[in-house]
């Protein structure tokens, strides 16, 4: 039961907690897609956001019951605002971190796919006429 729950606490109170509860776990799932974007683990990240998805597919169904339930008092809409902008800042973070984790992969790929084995830069053997060559994962003989 909710703490802000009392004597005839009915369906709003009811409807307010199961908004913060939702709140509150995509919150942790947030948490738990970072840890997962900073271990490289796409499996656990890619379930993590199948989960956020379903849970903000709910936060969408419990918003459009809102208007049953009538407003929230000052305080519970400063805590669902409160929870909702952290959820946002959470998203933030990892949406930069994963944009910067594409961004370290391409540019580790690209060292790897230009880098010549020889020690030269692109290894052209053509003086030079050849146009550079695209990222590839494997580099062939000519």
């Amino acid at each position: 039961m909710s703490r802000r729950h009392g004597v005839g606490g009915g369906g709003r109170h009811s409807h307010l907690e199961r908004q913060r509860a939702l709140l509150l776990n995509m919150i942790r799932l947030t948490h738990e897609q970072r840890r997962y974007l900073v271990q490289g683990d796409l499996k656990r990240v890619e379930q993590t956001n199948r989960l956020l998805g379903a849970l903000l597919e709910s936060q969408n169904a419990l918003n459009e019951d809102a208007t049953e339930w009538g407003k929230a008092s000052e305080e519970e809409a400063t805590e669902l605002r409160r929870l909702a902008e952290e959820l946002q800042t959470e998203s933030r973070r990892n949406y930069l971190l994963a944009c910067r984790g594409a961004e370290f992969a391409r540019f580790s790929l690209s060292l790897l796919t230009e880098a010549d084995p020889e020690g030269g830069a692109t290894g052209m053997d053509d003086g030079g006429a050849r146009p550079p060559r695209g990222p590839r994962l494997v580099d062939r003989p000519a």
